[in-house]
């Protein structure tokens, strides 16, 4: 079994790509829950009186403050999934460039290997926690 990974000039050719690489790890276990969740990192909106927002790294975009390592799962642990499940959330990304670099274009799926859904993917200080 392998995996091929086709690229086009397509503007939803990225999110196809993910969700198809996300279908094919996804359907090697049929039979069973997988053991662990999956997802990415994802920024938050910043809320300086919010706890969890204090001590965390501050980025500045042009929509606003956020902090970083946000935990944003894509495939729960425990759920029995085949390949008739769906599994839909719209992510964005932005630039601080007019014209950015888009050839090069990568998006990190994470694996969480402790129990339950994390609000955060990383600690305050940025260190990974059970990834």
């Amino acid at each position: 079994m392998g995996c091929n990974v086709t690229t086009t000039s397509e503007p939803t050719s990225q999110a196809i790509a993910d969700g198809a690489i996300i279908w094919y790890s996804l359907n090697n276990a049929v039979k069973r829950a997988h053991s662990y969740s999956y997802g990415i990192e994802t920024l938050i909106p910043y809320d300086p009186r919010t706890k969890a927002h204090k001590g965390r790294q501050v980025i500045q975009w042009p929509t606003g403050a956020f902090v970083k390592g946000g935990w944003s799962q894509i495939a729960p642990e425990g759920i029995p999934v085949g390949y008739e499940s769906v599994s839909r959330r719209s992510y964005y990304r932005e630039y601080t460039n007019p014209d950015p670099q888009l050839s090069n274009f990568a998006e990190d799926i994470w694996c969480y290997t402790l129990k339950g859904v994390p609000q955060w993917m990383r600690f305050k200080p940025g260190k990974l926690s059970g990834y």
